[in-house]
C-alpha cells in the first residue's frame, strides 16, 4: 500500500495557523484533528512569524519612467536649497 503525501494549499496553511493564533487552539488539538504531525503546524506558524515584517510595509508601486515625479519629491528639492542662508545676511 503506497501512501501519498497530502498537499496543503496556501490557503489552507493560511487558515490552519489563523486557526491556532487567532481561535487560540492548541497545535496538538489541530493536529490530531488533521492527521498531521504537530511540528508541520509549529513551521508554517515559523514562516508567519518569519514574514510578518511585510504586512507592515508600504506597498510596492511600480511607477512607468514616463509618469512625472510626485510633487512631494519636487517640492522637497527646492525647498532645501531655498532655506539656506548664508551668514552675512543674518543680523546680530
Amino acid at each position: 500500500m503506497t501512501n501519498s503525501r497530502r498537499k496543503f494549499t496556501a490557503e489552507q496553511k493560511a487558515a490552519i495557523v489563523r486557526r491556532h493564533l487567532k481561535g487560540k487552539e492548541s497545535i496538538a488539538t489541530i493536529a490530531e484533528e488533521l492527521s498531521i504531525q504537530p511540528t508541520q503546524i509549529h513551521q508554517w506558524v515559523a514562516v508567519v512569524m518569519e514574514q510578518a515584517e511585510k504586512a507592515f510595509r508600504p506597498p510596492n508601486r511600480i511607477r512607468p519612467a514616463s509618469w512625472p515625479k510626485p510633487k512631494s519629491t519636487l517640492l522637497r528639492s527646492s525647498k532645501s536649497e531655498g532655506c539656506k542662508r548664508s551668514s552675512s545676511t543674518r543680523t546680530k
